[in-house]
This record gives C-alpha cells, structure tokens and sequence, in this order.
C-alpha cells in the first residue's frame, strides 16, 4: 500500500469548530406585589436588596391587625431580600395597585358587573387570619367594596407606619 503523497511546503489543518458563547441566563425571577413607591405596573430590573430599597421603599403599610394589635405589611420587600439573601442575582419587580387609569378601564368592561373577589375558606390555615364571607367594606378599610385592594392603606395603617 502506497502512503499518502504530501506536497513539500504546503500544510493541510482542519480548524476544530468555534466555541459556542455561554447560554443566556435562563433563571428569571420576578416578584409582583405591593410597595411603598416606585414605577406602576413596570418591571423593574433589582440587583441587590438595597437597590430594591432605592426604587420601592420599605415595606407598604396594608392594614392594621386588631387581634395581634400590630401593623399589616406587604410581604413583597421580604420576598426580594429572602431572593438576594439565598444567593440570588437579579431579578424583576414589578409594582401593581389600583390607580384611576386601571379603575376607568375596569368600568368600561363592564360597567353593569362589579367586580368582587371573596374568600370562603381557608385552604391552607394561618394562625390569626380567618376567611370573611363578607369582606369590609367601610372607608377605613382600604377597599371600595368590589374586593380589589386600593393603592393606598387604611388611615389608621399610614397614622401607625408614620409614627415608628
């Protein structure tokens, strides 16, 4: 058997194929909730926790809790810092709440159907929150009565969360 011919001063290399750029991150977190401030119904990229305080603030006062005789607060400021305390990077936040814009919109749905959300048991019991098949209504309360929460917290929540 005849070995292979090679031509003196020429050098056949094959290339080994290029390197395929690392994958995009595919571990998107987002936390939708209540805050104190910051952008509406905007996602919001946070990177830190204290980022998180710059843009939305401490937590949204939501209602004071008569039987533990304590202050009511969004849980979304505690999600975030959980996230970036287990190891977290970075995430999307995005602040929703009523506003007169949303409420116009809602009406012209459906003007003649109000909208109303009640809870009728609890599936998954907590200690001092209990089901009301007739939620409250009353000014104080911070709803308008069709079960949606308002943008702003009770009077009495905001007089408490000023004073500490």
């Amino acid at each position: 058997m005849l070995a292979p011919r090679s031509l003196p001063g020429i050098r056949i290399d094959v290339a080994p194929p290029p390197v395929a750029d690392a994958l995009p991150r595919m571990d998107v977190a987002v936390f939708v909730g209540f805050a104190a401030t910051g952008p509406l119904h905007v996602p919001v990229l946070i990177t830190s926790a204290p980022h998180f305080l710059n843009v939305f603030g401490r937590d949204a006062p939501l209602a004071w809790d008569a039987q533990r005789q304590e202050l009511v607060r969004a849980y979304l400021g505690a999600a975030v810092r959980g996230f970036f305390a287990n190891g977290g990077r970075r995430c999307w936040v995005i602040r929703v709440a009523r506003n007169e814009a949303l409420e116009a919109v809602r009406r012209s749905l459906r003007p003649q159907e109000p909208q109303r959300a009640v809870a009728t048991s609890n599936l998954f019991p907590v200690a001092g929150v209990a089901s009301n098949p007739e939620p409250d209504t009353s000014p104080a309360s911070g709803a308008s009565g069709d079960g949606v929460p308002d943008s702003s917290c009770s009077k009495d929540a905001q007089n408490l969360a000023a004073t500490r």
